[in-house]
């Protein structure tokens, strides 16, 4: 597939923005284009699907591979991409001080062995994509060298974030689309039925006590288990609540009730997948 014709300068980008491109034409457009000035070498796209969730729509320069965990991410996650979200504020790294700043993405070595097999110097930005106050999502990107980012640089993004989020909340962009294979990977995202198993968890449960206690079959339980297990990269089961929590896809207070005051729901109904 050709990509898009490249895009320099803001206006230019309102233009094309305007004619409504999916996510991956987006991301293709800027690093060919109005990001191109900053030596990128890859640029992600995720929206704010629900007030508590990123979606992945659009990326350019990385593979389906080492995004699939990613394509739905909490904004409580410890990371650059979720904290630009939070504070609406671009922030810059270091290819060499990133780990330094956001520690735990490295329990994503695959993915990160990738990044800076690419972009060993280079720095990593997030920018919010900000409408009317509200932030509804997040560019990231990459360089294959460091920069001294100055404030006309960051005007220059800002208004790149101020483009982006006009296209990302006009009703008639393009749906979400990714590949199946992506879409089928248990993302970082836990579902509230992986939350109620990973409660009953960290009390010490086994997974024939938590079938019984909340009314999931104990097939149920054991598969949820191992789309945890490999949305985190871990092998134990009683690792889940510390790095559900360390990675931000918990709050400790949520671990702290009973488990006894979750909702019971029909085997039947849970193991048909409603309310996952």
């Amino acid at each position: 597939m050709s990509g898009p014709e490249p895009v320099m300068g803001i206006p230019r980008l309102l233009q094309y923005l305007a004619t409504m491109p999916d996510g991956w034409q987006v991301t293709h457009a800027l690093v060919e284009g109005v990001l191109s000035h900053y030596e990128c070498a890859a640029a992600m796209v995720w929206l704010l699907e629900t007030p508590k969730e990123l979606h992945l729509f659009g990326y350019y320069g990385m593979s389906d591979d080492h995004l699939a965990r990613w394509h739905k991410v909490p904004v409580s996650v410890p990371t650059q991409m979720a904290k630009s979200v939070r504070d609406g504020e671009i922030l810059a790294s270091t290819i060499v001080d990133f780990t330094k700043d956001y520690p735990d993405v490295e329990f994503d070595e695959h993915k990160w062995r990738q990044l800076t097999g690419t972009v060993s110097n280079g720095d990593i930005l997030s920018v919010p994509l900000s409408a009317k106050g509200l932030t509804v999502g997040v560019l990231q990107f990459a360089t294959y060298t460091p920069r001294t980012w100055s404030i006309r640089d960051f005007n220059v993004l800002e208004g790149i974030g101020s483009a982006l989020s006009l296209w990302a909340t006009h009703q008639d962009r393009p749906l979400r689309l990714l590949p199946a294979a992506m879409e089928a990977q248990q993302p970082l995202a836990l579902t509230d039925r992986q939350l109620q198993i990973l409660k009953a968890i960290s009390r010490g449960r086994s997974n024939a006590a938590i079938a019984a206690a909340l009314g999931f079959s104990q097939s149920t339980v054991k598969q949820e288990v191992q789309r945890m297990l490999r949305a985190m990269l871990i092998v134990e089961r009683e690792q889940l609540p510390a790095t559900a929590l360390r990675l931000g896809l918990c709050a400790p207070e949520f671990l702290q009730t009973s488990v006894e005051q979750l909702p019971q729901m029909h085997p039947g109904l849970i193991d048909a997948g409603v309310n996952t």
